[in-house]
């Protein structure tokens, strides 16, 4: 809420104009995010991209002929790139761009005791792993993987906290964002912490619609 004493105005407009403060930051997403809001039209999602609609269309694996269930799927998964992924990456853009270091993530692992119904770590599911509090959420069911992984992540968040920078203690490097490559540091099912590519395909359209779309 904009009250014009502690919020002075929408979040966005701030980071922009550099009015946030001046510290480093970290910022990510869970894999399986919700949307908060969709494109401007809910029968035509791919319009939004204007001439890169047919990238979008391979990006989001979208057939050319959309039944509802097809529909219902694009409009999920582009709007949460609209909401969370590419609004993560944009804050990480525009502390950069100010002077300010910002390191990007993407939460993907889940307990195993979840699996494998669960694909991939959903909104908020991160928090148990970041605080390192698994027992609280998982119990008994809690794994030497499951733990490995809030050690690491809660370590990555400590050394941020202590020194203004994730890296440290024998984690692997997570480079600072760098806001000319679709990179960040992604919490695997499997494999660890891996740095390394943007996995969804759609952020990079998002961004640029998106910046197109407010000149």
């Amino acid at each position: 809420m904009v009250d014009g004493t502690i919020v002075t105005g929408q979040p966005g407009d701030i980071l922009r104009s550099g009015g946030a403060a001046n510290v480093p930051m970290i910022i990510g997403t869970t894999a399986l995010d919700l949307p908060a809001f969709f494109p401007p039209s809910l029968t035509d999602p791919l319009s939004y991209f204007g001439a890169d609609a047919d990238k979008a269309r391979a990006a989001y694996n979208a057939p050319a002929d959309l039944d509802p269930k097809s529909l219902l799927l694009l409009l999920l998964s582009i709007g949460a790139d609209m909401t969370m992924h590419e609004p993560a990456r944009f804050a990480a853009r525009q502390m950069t761009a100010h002077g300010n270091p910002a390191w990007l993530y993407r939460f993907t692992y889940t307990a195993e005791s979840t699996r494998p119904q669960a694909t991939g770590q959903v909104h908020a599911g991160e928090l148990p792993f970041m605080f390192d509090q698994l027992a609280p959420r998982y119990g008994d069911a809690v794994t030497a993987r499951d733990q490995q992984t809030a050690e690491a992540f809660n370590t990555y968040i400590a050394n941020y906290v202590k020194t203004g920078d994730p890296n440290g203690g024998g984690l692997p490097s997570w480079p600072k964002f760098d806001p000319a490559r679709f990179e960040l540091m992604n919490f695997t099912l499997d494999n660890g912490p891996l740095f390394g590519p943007e996995p969804r395909p759609g952020v990079a359209l998002v961004e640029r619609a998106a910046d197109t779309q407010s000149k």
